[in-house]
């Protein structure tokens, strides 16, 4: 109950508060470029992304529970990534701010479409990064407690579970593309118009965001993976 109560309520409205608040730096930030303006929602789209996939992943061996959780990401990665616009408008009433003007529309629209682009490659990239961690650290098991039970995980079914999220995701993309478009919010190519910087600082942006998951399942290795507070009942200790 404890992971679910953290997946389902805890995670989609920290990562909303925090979206907007970086969105809204990065809209507010008039002399720095969309692309490097966007740096710190980068991050915090890396962090929550890899959150979610590794309470996912480390739903250990229940294929009910991982299955569950998964259509539960995707859900919420629809609604948040096609409700950008709305959920600005939103905001702004909710705070007494006028709405934006046509220039800030504009600058909006292509955080938008950057934030879009940042997110498709986050949570494919992280579909990638949560599995493989639960595949290479099973001899590590008794420092990271990724959900092990007492024996080793199966690989073919852990990739095919990545397989499944990366559908999903795609899937995703496919209704979010359509509704950026119906929103006239400009598409951002996943591959071209970033140069070798964009592409480092994103690389270290992943790694950083690795470490800091590792090392919180590190010092807190049973949270949310226990029943009960003695350490000795969790996978890792078997």
């Amino acid at each position: 109950m404890v992971r679910y109560a953290i997946l389902v309520l805890v995670h989609p409205i920290l990562r909303l508060i925090l979206e907007i608040v970086f969105r809204n730096a990065a809209l507010d930030d008039h002399g720095t470029p969309p692309h490097y303006a966007c740096g710190h929602l980068f991050m915090w789209n890396a962090v929550t992304s890899l959150i979610g996939r590794f309470f996912v992943t480390t739903s250990g061996q229940r294929i009910e529970s991982v299955i569950i959780g998964i259509l539960f990401l995707s859900i919420q990665q629809f609604i948040l990534r096609s409700n950008r616009v709305a959920i600005n408008r939103f905001q702004r009433w909710a705070r007494g701010v006028p709405p934006l003007n046509d220039v800030e529309f504009t600058r909006f629209k292509a955080i938008v479409a950057i934030d879009e682009r940042q997110s498709s490659t986050i949570e494919h990239a992280t579909i990638v990064i949560a599995a493989c961690y639960k595949i290479f650290f099973w001899e590590r098991r008794w420092l990271l407690d990724l959900g092990y039970d007492h024996e080793r995980p199966d690989t073919q079914r852990v990739m095919l579970l990545a397989l499944f999220q990366i559908a999903c995701t795609a899937l995703i993309d496919l209704a979010c593309t359509y509704q950026e478009l119906f929103q006239s919010i400009p598409l951002v190519n996943v591959w071209r118009g970033r140069n070798r910087l964009h592409v480092l600082l994103e690389m270290v942006t992943m790694v950083t965001a690795s470490f800091l998951l590792l090392t919180t399942f590190h010092v807190v290795p049973y949270a949310g993976n226990c029943e009960s507070a003695d350490v000795c009942t969790c996978g890792f200790a078997s």
